[in-house]
C-alpha cells in the first residue's frame, strides 16, 4: 500500500490545528496560504521537501511529568531578576 504524497496543505493544516510548537489551535488567515506562492511559480515543494518540513515542525505528545520532578528553570526569569535590579539602581542613583 502506498503511502498518500505529503502537500503543503497537510502542514498548514497541522500548524492550523496546534500540532506545532509555534502556534496554538486556531484557523490563520494568511494572505497567502503555506505553499501557495510555490505553486503559483510554477515550482511546487518536492514531496520530500513537504515531509522533511512535516516530520521538523510537528511535535510529539508530550509525555507526563514525573511525580516530584520539578518544572525547568526560565531562563526569563533571570532577566527579570537583573532588570528589576538594575531599574531600582538606577532610580536610587537619581535620586541622590
Amino acid at each position: 500500500m502506498h503511502e498518500r504524497p505529503a502537500r503543503p496543505e497537510q502542514l498548514r493544516g497541522a500548524i492550523d490545528a496546534g500540532q506545532t510548537a509555534g502556534k496554538v489551535a486556531f484557523p490563520d488567515p494568511a494572505a497567502v496560504p503555506l505553499g501557495a506562492d510555490d505553486e503559483a511559480a510554477g515550482t511546487p515543494p518536492p514531496e520530500p521537501a513537504v515531509r522533511l518540513a512535516m516530520k521538523g515542525e510537528i511535535r510529539q505528545p508530550r509525555q507526563p511529568q514525573s511525580e516530584g520532578s520539578e518544572p525547568p528553570f526560565w531562563p526569563g526569569a533571570l532577566y527579570v531578576i537583573i532588570g528589576s535590579l538594575s531599574l531600582a539602581a538606577l532610580i536610587g542613583w537619581l535620586l541622590l
